[in-house]
């Protein structure tokens, strides 16, 4: 009795958690005003582990992964090359990366489409572990 009681309020408190996360999210994507910021948050979002993160960016775009990285912790701005490249990879997310804009013609153009799949793979399987 005590486990299910135990249970549902991990539960509870994981789905509270997560809906915090969720508007930590949209608030971030609401206040990106610059192209180098849209393109960090779509980075995050695509590609949520953090480990080989860059890497993954690499493979899929052919272009150095320092220099992704750069450009997510301002070090460097974004290229025409490294825009081109991404947005090979991912075409339905440029139009809102250049202008901060949704394409209403493009379905899942906007990244909160993007928020469930990030919370999902970000979330461990912490219930799993302690119960």
């Amino acid at each position: 009795m005590l486990a299910n009681t135990r249970l549902e309020l991990f539960s509870e408190l994981c789905i509270h958690a997560q809906e915090q996360r969720r508007a930590k999210i949209l608030s971030e994507i609401g206040i990106a005003s610059s192209i180098e910021e849209r393109f960090s948050i779509l980075v995050i979002l695509l590609y949520p582990k953090n480990y080989g993160r860059y890497k993954s960016i690499q493979r899929d775009t052919n272009i150095n992964a320092i220099h992704w990285n750069h450009v997510v912790f301002n070090r460097q701005q974004l290229t025409s090359v490294m825009i081109q490249a991404f947005g090979k990879k991912w075409p339905e997310h440029v139009y809102w990366m250049i202008t901060g804009q949704n394409d209403s013609n493009v379905p899942n153009s906007h990244p909160s489409s993007l928020i469930d799949g990030y919370l999902e793979v970000c979330e461990k399987p912490v219930m799993k572990r302690f119960f």
